[in-house]
């Protein structure tokens, strides 16, 4: 099994997004935090401070992006977090409670720092094999605005006994043992009883490292690569300036060309698909006569009426018939009058019927005609047609025979449209089997 990728996400920067086969760096800037993606997903988490100007963040979004519950997600599951740049400022914030004020930016972390702000130039580099990968980094480092006096854990934290610990490793240290550079090991834990005498010491369960590189004398940008490539293994290339870009290397105008062509058929194709989407959601509509109810059945039984061969006339009363329909077969005129219902249960009421029989006394009193009462149902519309009940009672049924209404269901109507798509359904007998039948059709042979 292939070993997944080490993620890592930078806040602070755009722009620096790439992938290998090992490694993959996903950028957020300042200004976008509110669609940053979910730090826990992350290996290392790289806050880039050399440029930010802090009236220019989204602090809201910051807050709920990252916060100390965040950073022991991240720390205690074997992540890191790397600072770059000078910590020491201040962010607005407001409490739950509706509070505003100015908290330190480094309370995410839910640890305080004390910081001496005098200057100097005297670097001593840690000797520690370990910390080889910041070499480098440091090296650049001729001189420092401020360092570390201590920093402990904001406020205790125990649950079942378990606590934490805060540890602080200089990088890089000044005469008089400050830290410049220094890495904070936050560590979770319970005391344990070490040997018979009834002493106790602590026992990490779960730590995780926050490494603070302070400015070096290379630009933001500089910095910045350095920082990826030494601490987190990973080579940013630069950026082309403009002026490059209006020189053309050898060979280039060619791949110009298949890039160009390859571009248009990946239009074409993105085109033809879009097409070939929109008419699937056209050929998929008739599927809704299996599960839809009212306001969307009823038009869509009109549709597939008409695609049958009907003439329909659509209603123009709200809560009076559903439609007229109009089927020429051979030399003969049939008229009907429709009755389109819907339930969740697994028979019909009398209320349609008797609403159908009120509409083809309307079309006796309207239109001088007695049109053919049509009813078209969908029951039991959360369950698969084939595990549907016979929708229409025996007295329902018996009730339609006597009114000379003709009932069925649009399961059937959808059956009919299957065979007549396939070219397979004899149209005039479906027509005669409705306008010729009283009760519930049964489309014997036909579908």
């Amino acid at each position: 099994m292939s070993r997944r990728k080490l993620k890592t996400l930078l806040i602070g920067s755009a722009g620096y997004s790439c992938s290998n086969e090992s490694h993959q760096l996903n950028c957020c800037a300042w200004s976008a935090l509110a669609v940053a993606p979910n730090p826990r997903d992350f290996d290392i988490i790289v806050i880039n401070l050399l440029e930010l100007t802090p009236d220019c963040c989204d602090w809201d979004a910051f807050h709920k992006v990252f916060h100390s519950k965040v950073v022991r997600d991240v720390l205690f599951n074997g992540g890191a977090i790397i600072v770059v740049g000078d910590p020491r400022f201040d962010m607005p914030f407001t409490s739950p409670q509706g509070i505003s004020g100015m908290v330190p930016f480094l309370t995410w972390s839910g640890i305080s720092f004390e910081w001496d702000n005098q200057p100097g130039d005297t670097i001593v580099l840690s000797q520690d094999r370990r910390h080889d990968r910041y070499r480098e980094y440091l090296s650049r480092l001729k001189s420092w605005g401020y360092s570390l006096v201590e920093c402990k854990l904001s406020a205790a934290r125990t649950k079942d006994r378990t606590y934490e610990t805060v540890t602080t490793i200089g990088l890089a240290t000044n005469r008089y043992r400050h830290h410049m550079a220094f890495e904070v090991v936050l560590a979770k834990g319970q005391d344990e009883t070490a040997g018979g005498y009834g002493g106790s010491r602590f026992v990490a369960r779960a730590s995780g490292t926050i490494v603070f590189l302070p400015p070096i004398s290379a630009t933001p940008e500089d910095t910045l690569k350095l920082a990826l490539r030494d601490v987190c293994g990973l080579n940013i290339c630069s950026d082309e300036p403009k002026w490059i870009q209006l020189l053309s290397a050898p060979r280039q105008a060619e791949v110009d060309k298949r890039i160009q062509e390859v571009s248009e058929e990946i239009e074409l194709l993105q085109k033809r698909l879009a097409d070939y989407r929109s008419e699937l959601v056209e050929c998929r509509q008739p599927i809704k006569l299996l599960y839809e109810r009212e306001f969307v059945l009823e038009p869509l039984v009109l549709e597939m009426l008409q695609r049958l061969g009907a003439v329909v006339e659509k209603p123009v009363e709200s809560n009076k018939e559903d439609g007229w329909i109009t089927v020429r077969v051979g030399g003969l005129l049939f008229e009907g009058v429709l009755e389109i219902k819907s339930t969740k249960k697994d028979h019909f009421t009398e209320d349609g019927r008797k609403q159908l029989i009120d509409w083809v006394q309307r079309g006796i009193a309207q239109r001088q005609k007695k049109f053919k009462g049509i009813f078209i149902g969908n029951s039991a519309v959360d369950r698969p047609s084939e595990q549907r009940s016979n929708p229409f009672p025996d007295t329902w049924a018996k009730a339609a025979q006597l009114s000379e209404i003709c009932a069925f269901t649009t399961t059937q109507l959808y059956q009919a449209y299957q065979k007549d798509c396939l070219g397979q359904l004899d149209r005039d007998h479906f027509w005669r089997s409705i306008f010729e039948c009283d009760g519930v059709c049964k489309f014997d042979g036909l579908i």
